[in-house]
């Protein structure tokens, strides 16, 4: 599935997942929206004007929702131990909170 991202800063197309002096494509000005059809490591696969390319994905932001769950779980339990340190050792109990 595509994923729909936007520069953080002006970036180079590249024909290949690398920096070289000779593989420069294209260039996208910042805060242009692209769709990442795959990666290469950081590199994020992109079409540009009909041609594959690569751009940086580090000055890059996606896009994409974030999934908010719908419900939420919570168990009640009769009581809850309060401890004076990460442990559970039965000499840490300091107190219980009850439902």
């Amino acid at each position: 599935m595509p994923d729909t991202s936007r520069t953080t800063t002006d970036l180079n197309v590249r024909s290949s997942p690398e920096v070289s002096p000779t593989n420069q494509t294209a260039t996208l000005l910042s805060g242009a929206h692209f769709e990442a059809t795959g990666n290469v490591g950081l590199w994020l696969q992109i079409n540009h004007g009909g041609q594959p390319g690569f751009v940086n994905g580090d000055f890059t932001t996606s896009l994409q929702p974030v999934a908010v769950p719908l419900w939420t779980t919570s168990v009640t339990t009769p009581a809850l131990n309060l401890r004076n340190q990460p442990s559970m050792a039965a000499n840490s109990i300091i107190g219980q909170l009850t439902a």
